[in-house]
């Protein structure tokens, strides 16, 4: 996973969300307050360093609390 994400919501209000970090160990993307929801359509636009995620490709939110959740590639899928 990489850090100092930049992520656009989509199919809400398409807005960015930036500052955001992430742990390659757990999966688990962090950011306060994100506002995000379980199997929402997010695509992540920029970051640095780490694997994983591919710019510009869609993927689902999942694990979702106040501040954190992960991502996968299908509805329901594995992080």
């Amino acid at each position: 996973l990489y850090a100092g994400l930049t992520v656009v919501r989509l199919l809400r209000d398409n807005s960015r969300l930036t500052g955001v970090t992430a742990d390659a160990t757990t999966d688990v993307i962090t950011l306060n307050d994100h506002g995000l929801s379980e199997g929402q359509l997010v695509k992540f636009i920029s970051g640095t360093g780490g694997t994983g995620l591919v710019a510009g490709t869609l993927y689902y939110v999942r694990d979702v609390t106040a501040n954190t959740f992960k991502v996968a590639a299908t509805l329901g899928g594995v992080a």
